[in-house]
C-alpha cells in the first residue's frame, strides 16, 4: 500500500473536499445530479455532470467487469465535462449498484447489461432533451458499445471504444503469445519456460479453477511489464497502489458505499464470475460482425496487451461503417483516460464532437470511399 492509501483522516478530509471544491460545477447551465435510476427491475447508480446539459451526451461504459468508476472518475473528467454532459454508470451488481443485492441473483450477465445500457441511453436522450448521445466504452465496456451500436444505431451520434475487447478468450490467448514472444526476445528465459508449460488455456466450462489460473498468472505477468499501464512496472506493482488511493479520498466518498439489501447469497456472491461466465464466448466478429450504421472510433495505446492492440488494428480494419476512425496513442497502454488525458481530450473534442453535428473527421474513412 502506498504512503497516500495511509494519510490520517483529517488529511484525507481536506482532499476531499479540496478535489470537491475543484470539481464545483459553476456554471448557471450546468448539471450535478448523482442517484439511482431503475433500469431492467433493478436500481442503478448514474451521475450526470457537465458545465452546460445543453452539451452532447457522453455515456461511459466501464471496464471490468465490475470496474465501476463514478466515485473515481473526478480523477479524469473533469476536462471533459466543459464539451460533453457526462454520465458515469455503475453497471449492475457493482459499486453503488449492488444495492439490491440478492435480488440481482441471475440477471448480472452480459445480456442484461446490454438490455439495461439500452434503456440508460433512451433514458438520458429522453432527460436531457437529445435525440442522440455518444457511448464510450472502456475494455470490458467496449463489450457494451458495439452490442448497443449494433442493436440501436438510432440513439447514438457515435460509438467509441478505447482499448477495445475483440474476442473475450482471444484476448487472453493472444496477451500470451505477445508476453511469450517478448520473453524470448528479452531474454527473459525464466518467464519464458513457465509461459511454455501453461499450454494452451483451459476450458472454462470443465475447469473454472484452471482458467482462473492460467489467466490471471497470463495477466499479471503483462502488469508487471507496462502492458497495462505503460509507466507502471516492475515486480510487485499492483493497480491498487494507484486505484485504492483514488478512492480513499474520491470527494463522493465521504461515506461508506451502502451494502446490500439483502445481502447476497449464492450467485451474485461474486458477480464478476457471474457476468464473465456469460461472456465466456462473445467476439466482435461472431456477435456483431463489422457492419455498424453508426459512426464507430477507435482509441488505442499502442502498448497494450491486456486487449491487445493487434487484435484492435485487424478487428478495426474490417469495420464497415457510415465512417470510422482509429487513433492509437504512443505512450499508453490499457488505461489510456489516464495515461495519455491531454491527448484523449483532444481527440474527445476534434475528432468525436463534431458528429454531434453530422460533421465527419478530415481522417476518418468513410462508407462511401469504398463504394
Amino acid at each position: 500500500m502506498t504512503e497516500t492509501a495511509t494519510l490520517p483522516d483529517p488529511t484525507r478530509d481536506a482532499v476531499r473536499h479540496m478535489f470537491a471544491e475543484i470539481g464545483r460545477i459553476v456554471s448557471p447551465q450546468g448539471i450535478d445530479e448523482a442517484r439511482h435510476v431503475t433500469l431492467g427491475g433493478a436500481r442503478q447508480w448514474i451521475t450526470i455532470r457537465g458545465m452546460d446539459r445543453a452539451n452532447p451526451v457522453l455515456l461511459y461504459l466501464h471496464g471490468g467487469p465490475g470496474g465501476a468508476l463514478s466515485d473515481i472518475s473526478y480523477y479524469f473528467q473533469r476536462p471533459w465535462e466543459e464539451y460533453f454532459t457526462v454520465v458515469q454508470w455503475d453497471q449492475r451488481g457493482f459499486g453503488r449498484s449492488a444495492v439490491d443485492g440478492a435480488k440481482l441473483e441471475g440477471t448480472v450477465t452480459l445480456a442484461q447489461t446490454i438490455a439495461d445500457g439500452i434503456e440508460l441511453a433512451e433514458y438520458l436522450a429522453d432527460y436531457l432533451g437529445h435525440r442522440k448521445v455518444f457511448v464510450m466504452g472502456q475494455s470490458w465496456g467496449t463489450i457494451l458499445a458495439l452490442e448497443i451500436a449494433k442493436r440501436r444505431p438510432d440513439l447514438l451520434h457515435a460509438a467509441i471504444s478505447v482499448g477495445q475487447n475483440t474476442d473475450w478468450n482471444g484476448n487472453f490467448i493472444e496477451t500470451h503469445r505477445l508476453l511469450l514472444e517478448h520473453a524470448r526476445s528479452a531474454g527473459e528465459s525464466e518467464l519464458a519456460t513457465k509461459l511454455e508449460a501453461l499450454g494452451p488455456i483451459p476450458d472454462r466450462a470443465t475447469d473454472e479453477a484452471a482458467w482462473i489460473g492460467w489467466v490471471g498468472f497470463v495477466q499479471t505477468e503483462m502488469v508487471r511489464r507496462g502492458f497495462s499501464w505503460y509507466n507502471f512496472r516492475g515486480p510487485g506493482t499492483d493497480w491498487n497502489d494507484r486505484i485504492l488511493p483514488m478512492h480513499l479520498v474520491s470527494p463522493s466518498l465521504v461515506e461508506p458505499l451502502p451494502q446490500p439489501d439483502p445481502p447476497f447469497t449464492g450467485g451474485p456472491a461474486t458477480p464478476h464470475l457471474e457476468i464473465g461466465r456469460s461472456a465466456d464466448n462473445w467476439s466482435a466478429r461472431a456477435n456483431v460482425g463489422t457492419r455498424f450504421e453508426c459512426p464507430v472510433v477507435m482509441i488505442s495505446g499502442a502498448h497494450d496487451w491486456q486487449t491487445p492492440v493487434t487484435l484492435t488494428r485487424a478487428y478495426f480494419a474490417e469495420i464497415d461503417a457510415p465512417w470510422k476512425l482509429y487513433e492509437e496513442f504512443p505512450y499508453s497502454a490499457h488505461v489510456v483516460a489516464m495515461e495519455e488525458p491531454g491527448r484523449m481530450l483532444v481527440t474527445l473534442v476534434t475528432k468525436v464532437l463534431p458528429a454531434a453535428q453530422g460533421l465527419v473527421p478530415a481522417d476518418a474513412q468513410r462508407r462511401d470511399d469504398h463504394a
